[in-house]
């Protein structure tokens, strides 16, 4: 008994070192003073990545995936069932928890004691036997994911329950525990979570300057943006997905982007809604003046082809009722 345990804290170590090197090759420090109990395959750790004494990573038979720049302190531990994924120049303060399928955005602050876990224990399936007695009736254990966006602050001892999804820039008080989604851009408190007040208002308007820092809330889609740029007053931005998901208030029936090509692609195909336009090198104005009512909604879904992503900038959007 006393050589498989030594066995097994000899290959928890093993592979606590060999992740410990991959990730300095990269700039980024986990401590040697933490756990790491799942193979290296189902860990993806990015760049400048930092993680302090007394970590528990265990990814089971699913992922763990931190992003660049992503600090974590002292004393976490931080579960998958399936994903766990943490987003870029996310902070994590001490005794924190993250169990289960979680999402979490990139510039994120958690602070100390917050409680993440999309699982629950079973206690209504029959509830005259015990709790433990369900769970083993039963062969799967509810877990609804949770998904934290990104530029959300949980306060100290925070409690995220199963399913709950929080929006873009929500700002959660200290000892709250949240049972229902949130609306972007607001402050929650409370047992339950209780909106307060709302951070910032998206503005009615007609045009959209995408060099401006307050277009950014109106941004829906996951983008790379340089940090140092918008700290001097200029929003600079690279798409992350073939997707781009833009929000606007008032009503239109036409849409203009303005839009440079850097360089020619085999496809230089974006749509809205499904209407495809033809992009050529240098600037574009392309007008969509043709879309059906059915269509049109708040969230305007761009479609760009993946071989121009690296290649396009987006300058401005007009719209027009």
């Amino acid at each position: 008994m006393m050589i498989t345990k030594l066995l097994s804290l000899l290959i928890y170590k093993v592979k606590s070192i060999i992740i410990i090197i991959k990730s300095t090759t990269r700039g980024s420090y986990l401590s040697m003073f933490g756990k790491i109990t799942s193979p290296i395959s189902s860990f993806n750790i990015g760049n400048n990545v930092r993680v302090k004494n007394g970590y528990v990573l265990n990814a089971g038979k699913g992922k763990i995936i931190l992003g660049n720049n992503v600090w974590i302190n002292k004393h976490c531990e931080i579960n998958a069932n399936n994903l766990i994924d943490i987003g870029e120049r996310t902070t994590i303060q001490k005794n924190v928890t993250i169990n289960g399928d979680v999402s979490i955005g990139t510039d994120v602050i958690i602070a100390p004691n917050v409680f993440l876990s999309s699982g629950s224990h079973l206690y209504s399936h029959q509830p005259h036997l015990p709790i433990r007695v369900q769970e083993k009736i039963c062969s799967v254990l509810p877990n609804k994911p949770i998904l934290i966006e990104d530029d959300v602050w949980l306060g100290i001892n925070v409690v995220v329950m199963p399913g709950v999804k929080i929006a873009k820039g929500c700002v959660i008080g200290a000892n709250s525990v949240v049972t229902k989604d949130t609306t972007a851009y607001s402050v929650y408190a409370g047992m339950p979570a209780k909106l307060i007040s709302n951070r910032f208002q998206l503005s009615s308007k007609s045009v959209y300057d995408f060099y401006d820092p307050e277009t950014l809330p109106h941004i829906k889609s996951k983008i790379n943006y340089d940090v140092n740029s918008l700290v001097s007053g200029e929003l600079s931005f690279k798409l992350k997905s073939e997707v781009f998901q833009f929000e606007v208030i008032s009503s239109f029936s036409k849409v203009e982007l303005e839009i440079e090509l850097l360089s020619n692609t085999a496809s230089n195909i974006i749509s809205l809604y499904g209407l495809e336009k033809k992009l050529e090198p240098g600037r574009n104005i392309i007008i969509w003046d043709d879309i059906p009512n059915y269509l049109v909604s708040e969230l305007l879904t761009f479609r760009f082809s993946e071989e121009i992503l690296t290649k396009i900038k987006l300058v401005q959007l007009k719209i027009e009722d």
